[in-house]
């Protein structure tokens, strides 16, 4: 994979995806605010139980999954969706998926709300964007309309989809309204932290991605359980690193920075990522707890502004005089703006 070309058409495209001010704000409790995160009528959501037996942190709680009318119970294995029988047998998976949904009931003050989650389709042909080596991945195509109330209209659940981009033979965002579900990490949105995985109590928990958001990304670019191998481990804390800088949570605190289509480069000291260290500054350099130090945020003068009255850091040249030549201990990840944000 040629990781510089790919960096440019990466930042190129989603710098035409949106248009945004330097001043543009994100700040909010969600996970993925201000990207392309599932929305289900007023409910900002990331993560759901398959078990049914807990609501999320926006109420909403899974009941099951029907296929020709007849209720299974969802499960997910990894990061792909299945229908299990009373047995606990796996009777629907992959492609027969198609036309199922998903139901999902949302408590609230007022009372209860019903809605239907319908796969419309099951995508196959992705590939990771870290060193491929042809996985299993599945993605699905989601859509959701009222079964209790006056909207009848179906609605796509993620509904800011990224730009189809094709570098090198491989093509990113094949399907930009697919969302992935996936195991074995926990988040919580208002913190903006990976939480510890107690396979007792999480396993059925599972999380929805949609493509061009947070989660998405650590997915396809192996910080995620399911997507980690011998060759690409990463640490809870080395995850916690890149969600914070993906998010640009750079105080610390759980308020983001950032939107969707800001152009950024990034790179680990493993080598993993899209740096060609001919961009225009350095953003920063980042560990669990947020940025170290800190240059010329991706949003501009006017923003490092608002993040300094905030949090003081360091520029990252007094920081760590020596990076990159000599990677600085406390830090995971560098992200880099390849253009001056003005």
């Amino acid at each position: 994979m040629n990781t510089s070309r790919l960096a440019v058409a990466l930042a190129t495209a989603a710098a035409a995806a949106v248009a945004l001010p330097a001043t543009a704000r994100a700040a909010c409790g969600k996970l993925e605010c201000g990207t392309n995160s599932p929305h289900l009528a007023q409910y900002a959501f990331h993560e759901l139980d398959a078990s049914g037996q807990h609501r999320n942190d926006a109420g909403v709680q899974v009941l099951a999954l029907y296929k020709w009318g007849v209720p299974f119970t969802p499960a997910v294995r990894g990061d792909h969706l299945v229908a299990l029988d009373a047995h606990g047998d796996v009777v629907w998976s992959g492609d027969d998926l198609i036309g199922t949904y998903l139901h999902l009931e949302v408590k609230t003050g007022e009372g209860l709300q019903q809605f239907r989650l319908q796969i419309d389709d099951v995508e196959h042909d992705l590939a990771l964007w870290v060193d491929d080596a042809d996985e299993d991945l599945e993605a699905y195509e989601l859509s959701w309309r009222e079964l209790n109330g006056q909207m009848v209209t179906t609605r796509p659940l993620c509904n800011l989809p990224p730009p189809v981009i094709v570098q090198d033979g491989l093509e990113y965002y094949p399907n930009p309204n697919a969302t992935i579900f996936y195991t074995g990490d926990r988040y919580d949105a208002a913190t903006k932290t990976l939480l510890a995985n107690d396979p007792a109590t999480d396993d059925d928990w599972f999380n929805l991605a949609c493509a061009g958001g947070a989660l998405y990304k650590l997915y396809m670019t192996r910080h995620t359980e399911v997507t980690s191998d011998a060759t690409h481990g990463s640490k809870l804390e080395l995850r916690q690193s890149m969600l914070k800088m993906y998010v640009s949570d750079v105080c610390g605190t759980g308020e983001s920075f950032t939107h969707q289509g800001v152009p950024l480069h990034w790179q680990n000291e493993a080598g993993w990522g899209f740096m060609t260290w001919t961009e225009y500054a350095t953003e920063a350099w980042w560990g669990p707890k947020g940025a170290l130090c800190l240059d010329v945020h991706r949003l501009g003068t006017a923003m490092s502004a608002e993040i300094d009255a905030q949090c003081k850091l360091p520029a990252c040249s007094d920081a760590f005089p020596d990076a990159p030549k000599s990677w600085p201990t406390a830090a995971y990840v560098v992200s880099r703006v390849p253009l001056d944000p003005i």
